[in-house]
C-alpha cells in the first residue's frame, strides 16, 4: 500500500528502510520514498526500459482544452529576468513526517516566493496539488500536470481482499494501518494482482477497510506482486509545473517505471525572456543495497532516463533555450561537505550543453542535507541533487528556496520541522542580451 512511497535518499537511509521491512518492503519504500526515491525500473525491467518512451496523453490541472502545437501569437511581454524554481515537497504521506500537516504550510509559502516558474514534484496526492494550484493561482496561473496512470484497472477480486483482510486484521481499522498490514502481509503480496496492490496503496491515509470499499471488482487475470505492475499512490507522478507565463505548447515523456510513476513534463513558454523550453522532471535515485525489484540496477535505469531525457530535450527544443528544472538525483562534489551523487551521469548534462548557475554563483549549499530534521537531523554533510539548468540562457542561483524551519501544531503540541527534506532551487535567469 502505498504508503511507503519513494522517499530518496534521506535520513532514514535505504538500510534502514530496507532492516524493518524486507526485501519487497524495502524496495517499495525505495520506490517511494524513503531511503532513496526512485522507483524505476520496467517490470520486465531492462527490456521495458529499452522500449519506446510513449508520450501520454496531454492534460492540464486546470481542466482547460488541449493545447495545439501553435498557438496564437501572445500578447506583448514586458521584459525582464525570469525567477526560475525548483522544490522537492517531501508529500510522502506513511513515509515521510508530517507529510498530511505539512501540505497546507508547503502551498502557501510557496505561494509567497516571487517566482515566474515552477517545477514541484511528491505532490504524490490530487488534494495536496490542488491545494498548491489554488494557493499560487494569482502569481502561477497556467499549470501542467499528469492525471495518475496506474497501468490498468486497479481492482481487486474478492478472493484478494479476503487474503489481505486475513493476515492484516490485527492491525485493526485505524487510519495509517496500511503500514502494518504491508508489514504482515509480505507472504500474501506476491499473490494479489498488481492493480489490487495499485488500488490499496492509492492513499495512505484511508484505512484498510476504507480502501477495500473502493476496489472490489474482477482482478482474476494479469500480473501479481508488487514486482508486476505495482504503483504507489495510484500510478501519480508527484510533479507538477507552474507558471506565470502562457504556454504554447506542452508534452509529456512516460519513463517506463515500476513502483512510482516518473516522467518528464515539457512546456514551450512565451515568458518574459522570450520563448524558452522548460522541463521538469523527477529522476530515478540510485538507492544502493536496497533490492531492485526487476533484478537490475538503480545507477542503470538512472542513466537510461538521462539519455531518455536529452533525446526529448532534442526533440522537443531542438537548439533553442531550455530550463531543466527538478529533483535529477545526480551532482557533483562541488563544496567540502558536499557528496557526490552519480557525479559520471551529472557530467554527461553538462557535456551535452547545460550549464549549472549554482557553480558561479559562489559556494552553493546541499539541497539534500543530512541534518534537516525531515532527514534524520544528523551530520553535516548532504547532496546537491536538486538543480534549475540552462542551456542557452545565463542565469545566476539567487537562493534556497524555503530553507527555514517550520513550526507544527500536532496534537496539543508545537514541533520544529522543515517544509521538506529537500531545499529548493531558485535562478533569476537574464534576458537575452541583459
Amino acid at each position: 500500500m502505498a504508503l511507503f512511497l519513494s522517499r530518496r535518499r534521506r535520513a532514514p537511509t535505504s538500510l534502514q528502510c530496507a532492516v524493518g521491512a524486507g526485501a519487497v518492503l524495502a524496495s517499495l519504500l525505495v520506490a517511494l520514498g524513503c531511503g532513496g526515491d526512485g522507483a524505476r525500473t520496467s517490470p520486465p525491467a531492462a527490456d521495458a526500459f529499452r522500449a519506446s518512451f510513449p508520450a501520454p496523453p496531454r492534460a492540464d490541472a486546470r481542466a482547460e482544452s488541449p493545447l495545439p502545437e501553435a498557438a496564437a501569437p501572445a500578447p506583448a511581454r514586458a521584459p525582464g529576468p525570469l525567477r526560475a524554481g525548483t522544490f522537492n515537497a517531501g508529500l510522502a504521506v506513511g513515509v515521510l513526517s508530517h507529510a498530511e500537516a505539512r501540505a497546507e504550510p508547503v502551498a502557501h509559502a510557496l505561494a509567497t516566493e516571487p517566482l515566474d516558474l515552477l517545477c514541484v514534484q511528491e505532490f504524490w496526492l490530487e488534494e495536496h496539488w490542488q491545494r498548491l494550484v489554488e494557493s499560487t493561482a494569482a502569481r502561477l496561473p497556467n499549470t501542467y500536470r499528469l492525471p495518475p496512470d496506474p497501468g490498468g484497472p486497479m481492482t481487486c477480486a474478492p478472493e484478494d481482499l479476503g487474503r489481505l483482510a486475513a493476515c492484516a486484521a490485527p492491525c485493526g481499522g485505524a487510519r495509517d494501518a496500511a503500514r502494518c498490514a504491508l508489514a504482515r502481509c509480505q507472504r500474501v503480496l506476491p499473490t494479489v494482482s498488481s492493480g489490487c496492490l495499485s488500488c490499496l496503496g492509492r492513499d495512505p491515509r484511508l484505512s484498510f477497510a476504507e480502501l477495500s470499499l473502493g476496489c472490489v471488482g474482477d482482478a482474476t487475470s494479469g500480473q501479481r506482486g508488487m514486482q508486476g505492475g505495482f504503483f504507489a499512490y495510484g500510478g501519480s507522478f508527484g510533479t507538477g509545473l507552474l507558471t506565470r507565463a502562457r504556454i504554447l505548447e506542452r508534452d509529456a515523456l512516460v519513463f517506463p517505471s515500476a513502483l512510482a510513476r516518473r516522467g518528464v513534463l515539457y512546456a514551450r513558454l512565451d515568458a518574459s525572456i522570450g520563448e524558452v523550453h522548460a522541463f521538469c522532471t523527477h529522476l530515478t535515485a540510485d538507492v544502493g543495497v536496497v533490492p531492485h525489484p526487476g533484478g537490475g540496477s538503480w545507477s542503470e535505469d538512472h542513466r537510461r532516463e538521462i539519455d531518455a531525457l536529452l533525446a526529448f530535450v532534442e526533440r522537443k527544443a531542438g537548439r533553442g533555450p531550455v530550463i531543466l528544472l527538478g529533483d535529477l538525483n545526480t551532482g557533483p562534489a562541488v563544496a567540502p561537505r558536499i557528496s557526490p551523487r552519480l557525479p559520471g551521469h551529472f557530467q554527461r548534462l553538462l557535456a551535452w550543453g547545460f550549464q549549472d548557475p549554482s557553480a558561479v554563483s559562489g559556494a552553493p549549499g546541499c539541497t539534500y542535507c543530512f541534518d534537516d530534521p525531515l532527514s534524520g537531523g544528523q551530520g553535516q554533510r548532504g547532496t546537491l541533487i536538486d538543480h534549475v539548468l540552462l542551456r542557452g540562457l545565463v542565469g545566476v542561483t539567487h537562493q534556497d528556496l524555503l530553507r527555514r524551519p517550520l513550526e507544527l501544531r500536532v496534537g496539543e503540541h508545537v514541533t520544529t520541522t522543515g517544509f521538506s527534506d529537500h531545499v529548493g532551487v531558485v535562478v533569476e535567469i537574464a534576458p537575452p542580451g541583459g
